[in-house]
């Protein structure tokens, strides 16, 4: 079983929040795995600024006015520099290992760059139907989907109190199981294992604390590695991570 050593967690001015850089730090931890937040700026949206002609419409004022290019890229600055504060501060709260950059770079580019089989790459849900429409979350997207890394898909809102880590296998020999197991003795937590294929419909919110899942972990169809909609109605409905492993032999790269 591959040894992983950095859960990699990429974002832009647009997607960012508290609630997910907490759910990312705690699953660091609870994976003992060193954080690398990147933060990136993308060199288009700068250009799309630059562009003759091009306007906002701001909602203070209810009016339309120039885009102004000191402004943009000052924000743009502010927000990576707050980014850097939020990980690093919840990072050291929880005693993760941390590090953080920041790239000027196309998302999808900038992840495909950065992650190597070795890492664990999160993917959180959209906040929104805006977020999920848009260019960067569609490259995020794709460069995950693309990689060899194992991923990390968070809820928007995650259930506190699970203790449960749960295998959901297609076979007996599936490596989820084992590494449910491991990561399961080292958090002195519960192991379980279902069904892929069948797995328990009792309803999660009923479930007590004990029985709830602190972390779901699962492999890539081989036949369908790239497709994240069945995997994100999941973390809907249990409200916990889900630990995407690959279907094909690890590499690293």
């Amino acid at each position: 079983m591959i040894t992983y050593s950095r859960l990699v967690f990429g974002f832009h001015q647009a997607a960012f929040n508290t609630a997910i850089v907490r759910q990312t730090v705690e699953a660091a931890g609870l994976l003992d795995l060193e954080l690398h937040g990147i933060y990136v700026r993308d060199p288009e949206l700068m250009g799309a600024a630059r562009l003759s002609g091009l306007r906002e419409y701001r909602l203070l004022g209810n009016r339309v006015e120039a885009i102004d290019i000191g402004s943009l890229g000052d924000s743009i600055e502010a927000a990576a520099r707050r980014a850097q504060e939020l990980v690093e501060a919840e990072a050291a709260h929880k005693k993760v290992r941390s590090r953080f950059e920041v790239l000027t770079s196309a998302v999808g580019e900038a992840i495909q760059a950065a992650a190597k089989a070795s890492d664990i790459v999160v993917l959180s849900q959209p906040d929104s139907a805006l977020e999920r429409s848009s260019e960067p979350y569609r490259q995020y997207l794709q460069a995950v989907s693309q990689s060899k890394s194992a991923v990390l898909l968070l809820p928007r809102r995650s259930r506190p109190g699970g203790s449960r880590i749960l295998a959901l296998a297609r076979t007996p020999q599936d490596k989820s199981i084992d590494v449910a197991r491991t990561i399961a003795d080292r958090v002195h937590g519960l192991a379980g294992v279902e069904d892929l294929r069948n797995p328990q419909h009792k309803s999660h919110s009923a479930l007590k604390p004990s029985e709830r899942e602190r972390l779901v972990i699962a492999t890539r169809d081989p036949a369908n590695n790239t497709l994240f909609s069945q995997w994100l109605d999941l973390i809907g409905e249990r409200q916990a991570p889900v630990l995407l492993l690959p279907s094909e032999p690890d590499t690293d790269g």
